[in-house]
């Protein structure tokens, strides 16, 4: 019997340590995204607010919105990397086991990707509770 919970007890280790590299790995896509969109943010920002000479002249009115958009845009994809850095980090030291099922949980919300990689890890964290220590108070 002890050859059986010493091989289910390897499975979750080996399904926690397959985790961590899908999270190092999608925060690998998400960088790469971000900077195709930068890429192409510098080729196509110039024409949206007018070249000099063009006819279109750009204005402040035209030029704040382009700006506040791509902020969001930037945090929004620093934010998502962040989240991935930190689950996969916790995870791989085993710790604070309800702040990674609520990382997860928020990685859901990312389509379609992170909503597999978040129901994958939603899936194999219950059966790898017994692998964290309890997690300290708030």
């Amino acid at each position: 019997m002890s050859s059986s919970a010493e091989g289910t007890a390897q499975q979750r280790e080996s399904s926690l340590n397959a985790l961590v590299k899908l999270h190092l790995g999608y925060a690998a896509v998400v960088t790469l995204l971000f900077v195709l969109w930068l890429a192409y943010l510098v080729w196509v920002l110039p024409q949206i607010l007018g070249q000099p000479g063009s006819g279109r002249e750009s204005s402040a009115a035209a030029f704040l919105p382009v700006v506040f958009g791509v902020l969001l845009i930037a945090l929004l994809f620093a934010g998502h990397l962040v989240l991935l850095l930190l689950m996969s980090r916790l995870i791989r030291l085993r710790q604070r086991y309800r702040v990674c099922i609520a990382g997860n949980v928020l990685l859901c919300l990312s389509f379609p990707l992170g909503t597999m990689l978040g129901l994958y890890s939603l899936s194999v964290l219950p059966e790898a509770k017994t692998l964290f220590p309890e997690d300290a108070p708030l």
